[in-house]
């Protein structure tokens, strides 16, 4: 029997490398039954695949899970994300990440968003799950289903304009507080409709890193934006001058952190200016 309790730590149990494979869930279920404060589940590998989720997902004794983090389990396809959505055991979770689970698609979504077993999720991440379109995106922002999303991770992702539209004049996402488009093909046409949406006046932290078609023009519309005063994270890419940061400090007065790849000093400039402002 896996010695899980040396991979726990508090209310995680970590499993990444523990190389869990189908013949182990029955003794992890008995382990979570008796350890109910593990509350967070963190799985990956080559080894977990849509078998082992639903043998997870149909046993109740995972409903104290509220987190649970599938990293880079690149087997997991839609089947696998069906499982869960259709799992009354998933009722509190509120935390949910896919990243580098390429084999899913966007119909792994609308099985999601489709479903009033996870009502309770308020962050969700699809990075690098590169089969995930504008036609995913749609079906879970537009998803009452939804309504408690706090967080939305859509880097790099085959996703347009349309994605981050869709997402901004959905009344359904109201409460989202973070978005990360990062290595997109978004453009300032998408930062507009952000910028004009009375949907998002409760975000604090957007990631538009890598989003090469972003100009300053986009910049300087969301920080021109009464929606976006409620911005304390800005991470881009796009190059800006000493006097657009400037602006940024000025119309943004909750901004604390901008980031900015390749920036030859800046985002410590604007830091530095941030300090300025609060002292």
């Amino acid at each position: 029997m896996m010695k899980f309790d040396s991979y726990k730590e508090s209310t995680l149990l970590d499993l990444e490398n523990a190389d869990l494979k189908e013949p182990d869930i029955p003794d992890l279920l008995e382990y979570l039954s008796n350890n109910h404060q593990v509350t967070q589940l963190k799985l990956a590998g080559k080894y977990i695949n849509d078998g082992i989720i639903q043998n997870l997902v149909n046993s109740s004794n995972i409903q104290n899970l509220t987190d649970i983090n599938f990293i880079n389990c690149i087997y997991i396809t839609d089947k696998g994300i069906e499982a869960l959505a259709n799992s009354p055991n998933m009722q509190n979770l509120t935390s949910i990440n896919f990243q580098y689970c390429y084999k899913i698609t966007d119909k792994g979504i609308e099985a999601l968003a489709d479903s009033q077993n996870i009502q309770n999720l308020n962050s969700i991440s699809f990075e690098d799950c590169y089969k995930i379109t504008d036609k995913g995106v749609e079906s879970l922002v537009n998803s009452p289903n939804m309504q408690n999303l706090t967080s939305i991770n859509l880097g790099r992702c085959n996703i347009t304009d349309k994605a981050l539209t869709d997402l901004t004049n959905s009344s359904n996402m109201q409460n989202i507080t973070s978005i990360n488009f990062r290595g997109t093909i978004i453009t300032d046409k998408a930062l507009m409709d952000l910028a004009n949406s009375l949907n998002m006046q409760n975000i604090t932290n957007i990631n538009f890193k890598d989003c090469n078609d972003i100009t300053n023009k986009g910049i300087t519309d969301l920080v021109n934006s009464s929606s976006t005063k409620n911005l304390t994270i800005i991470s881009l890419s796009t190059l800006m001058s000493i006097e657009e940061i400037e602006d940024i400090v000025k119309k943004l007065p909750k901004i604390q952190e901008l980031k900015i790849a390749d920036d030859n000093g800046l985002s410590e400039f604007c830091n530095y200016l941030i300090q300025l402002r609060d002292f």
